[in-house]
């Protein structure tokens, strides 16, 4: 049970978060109002602090910067928005945000791509990336919980078998110039790609087929409901 001295304290300190979330940026900071102070005097007999470290504060340039300051118009409340996140809304056509695979040299789509064809790319280009690091149960999560292939009782089955084949190295990419993707009518999309197994002389290429179906929590993210090798190259 909660004592009321401490409720009373949680309620100053969630009263004190909300006011932070709804200050606006044009009221001045406690810092904004810091100013430089006269050097210390140092005592006879005593050494002079080094103060080739101290922090100097800039003098306001002009008296614009008040005018900026003071103008509600001109503050910015918030950042702006520069990317969306892979599978999320976008009316405004603005860039996905680049996968941390990116980062590691996973080949992104190709110039010109359309926003839905680079946002399901990056979709596989993170599958493809689970499946490389054996994590099954990153892996699994791009599946629907009740997807299970012909051949198998039902989705237990099927999760459980992947989970075994995980524990045995291999490797995979998605080439990102053979992503097609064709919208249907129920909101789902049919995807075609090549995937890449393993590298060198022991490559081999499949086209592959999915269905991914979008879902919404918090942000539209897809989930695989059906998956074939189309062909074999």
């Amino acid at each position: 049970m909660i004592s009321p001295i401490r409720g009373f304290g949680l309620l100053l300190f969630a009263v004190a978060l909300g006011g932070c979330a709804t200050r606006s940026a044009c009221i001045p900071a406690p810092y904004q109002e810091a100013r430089a102070v006269a050097p210390l005097a140092i005592p006879e007999g005593l050494n002079a602090p080094d103060r080739s470290t101290a922090m100097r504060i800039p003098e306001p340039r002009g008296a614009a910067v008040g005018r900026i300051a003071n103008d509600p118009d001109r503050c910015v409340i918030e950042p702006p928005i520069f990317y969306v996140e892979p599978g999320a809304p976008n009316p405004e056509g603005l860039p996905v945000r680049p996968s941390a695979l990116a980062a590691a040299g996973v080949p992104a789509a190709a110039p010109g791509a359309s926003r839905v064809v680079r946002e399901i790319t990056a979709f596989l280009n993170e599958w493809a990336s689970a499946w490389s690091q054996r994590d099954a149960d990153t892996w699994l999560l791009f599946y629907a919980t009740d997807y299970a292939p012909s051949g198998y009782a039902g989705a237990e089955e099927w999760r459980a078998d992947q989970r075994e084949r995980f524990l045995l190295p291999a490797t995979t990419r998605i080439d990102p110039n053979s992503v097609s993707v064709e919208p249907r009518p129920d909101g789902s999309s049919q995807v075609r790609f090549v995937q890449v197994f393993g590298t060198g002389a022991e490559e081999r290429r499949v086209v592959k087929e999915m269905i991914l179906v979008p879902r919404t929590r918090g942000a539209t993210i897809w989930r695989i409901v059906d998956e074939q090798i189309v062909e074999v190259l």
